[in-house]
């Protein structure tokens, strides 16, 4: 590796991507997706020749610090199935790849929005970029009531409640324990999502109960979540490296059967989970990344 490339202002934000353990999977794919971009363009002028393999290890390492990120685990794979051009070319196609991810978050927003009807009562677990971004869409359409979960342990729904409320939303905030008793009480359920593979979602632990709440309920549960969390069997295999025997990934995510969501909001329309199932199954992997795993 060049000695200076540890300075430069990308490889920093990469490192910093890597280690933000608070960020949103959306947040963090976006960040790395143009600091990836903005490595690639530097190298393609200063170091061509190597400048691919140089990429390859930027991705590599946020894979392996970040392995149940979607998004990351998406670069990854984009960036080793661009081939064996320099990295003038990586750089072009990396680059396209961030302006895609810039997108994202506002065409699922745009879908998600039009589920809200006004006066409807809307549930949120955890602290997703993209369900903000949906809340955001629809207050602009109509008026409605958010009910935020704790999302203990880390306790991200307490900021998101605080942030709604201070943003001019009419917002309630619940203990997990209360969400689940009262999600009858809802019009709708909204999830966020680490990673999405073909039958199974990893996200924040206490997902399982509520959308289990939800379905018994008959309420609808919806994740809300761009294509870039959608993973091949074999990605999404690599990221469960972290899950223990009761399907707790680090304490702070899980697993979660798909069919137990009413649909996945996401930028190309409402997908139903057998339909995106089929879809994340049906994704190309790079041979490298079968072999070698996560890193």
């Amino acid at each position: 590796m060049l000695p200076e490339i540890r300075r430069w202002p990308a490889w920093r934000q990469i490192e910093a991507v890597a280690a933000d353990a608070e960020a949103s999977a959306s947040a963090l794919g976006a960040r790395a997706a143009q600091a990836v971009a903005d490595l690639a363009k530097q190298l393609a002028v200063v170091d061509p020749a190597s400048g691919r393999d140089l990429v390859r290890a930027a991705v590599d390492m946020l894979a392996a610090q970040q392995p149940t990120v979607a998004p990351l685990a998406s670069l990854r794979n984009e960036t080793y199935l661009a081939g064996d051009g320099d990295a003038a070319e990586l750089a072009e196609r990396i680059n396209e790849l961030a302006d895609r991810q810039q997108a994202r978050v506002a065409g699922v927003a745009r879908v998600g929005a039009a589920l809200i009807d006004p006066g409807a009562s809307i549930m949120v677990h955890s602290s997703s970029s993209s369900v903000r971004a949906m809340l955001d869409r629809a207050r602009t359409l109509a008026e409605f009531r958010v009910v935020c979960t704790e999302a203990l342990p880390v306790g991200e729904g307490r900021l998101l409640a605080a942030d709604l409320g201070a943003a001019g939303f009419s917002v309630e905030l619940l203990s997990d324990e209360d969400a689940v008793a009262w999600v009858g009480g809802v019009d709708l359920v909204a999830f966020g999502a680490d990673a999405i593979g073909p039958g199974r979602v990893i996200n924040k632990v206490g997902t399982s109960d509520l959308a289990r709440a939800a379905a018994n309920h008959g309420v609808p549960a919806y994740l809300v979540a761009g294509l870039d969390k959608m993973l091949p069997e074999p990605l999404f295999e690599a990221a469960l490296t972290a899950v223990d025997s009761d399907e707790r990934i680090g304490g702070l995510s899980e697993l979660v059967p798909l069919e137990w969501f009413h649909g996945v909001v996401t930028e190309e329309g409402v997908i139903r989970p057998d339909q995106l199932a089929q879809r994340a199954a049906a994704l190309a992997v790079h041979p490298d990344l079968v072999t070698n795993g996560p890193a």
